[in-house]
């Protein structure tokens, strides 16, 4: 998945906060905060970013009790194909497992109509 800001400035920050159930790892929601750096876009806003990812993730109705927000390192990138959950007892992100190649390709190669 690749995610481009409406910012105009090249020296955009990308802040990730993970919601994930804090029984088992799974996780509820990614949310990637685009920014310049500063106010809720940095060091700052770390607990207002997890404020409003919690808030976020609450709002689905399947969503589990016990919600937990991981902060995941500035600029971090998912891996295209790779599924990931949230290491409980160490508190990080971890790969759960790769698609097959097949689905995997088949999602890389998937573009949207024109329009």
């Amino acid at each position: 998945m690749e995610i481009q800001s409406t910012l105009r400035e090249e020296n955009s920050k990308s802040e990730t906060c993970v919601v994930y159930d804090a029984g088992s790892g799974r996780i509820v929601l990614v949310h990637e905060f685009i920014g310049d750096g500063t106010g809720l876009y940095g060091h700052e806003g770390r607990e207002e970013r997890a404020r409003i990812s919690l808030e976020d993730a609450r709002k689905h109705p399947a969503a589990p009790a016990r919600l937990q927000v991981l902060h995941l390192e500035s600029g971090f990138k998912l891996s295209p194909g790779t599924l990931y959950r949230v290491d409980v007892s160490a508190g990080k992100l971890v790969s759960h497992r790769q698609l097959p190649n097949a689905i995997s390709a088949g999602a890389a190669k998937f573009h949207p109509p024109a329009k």
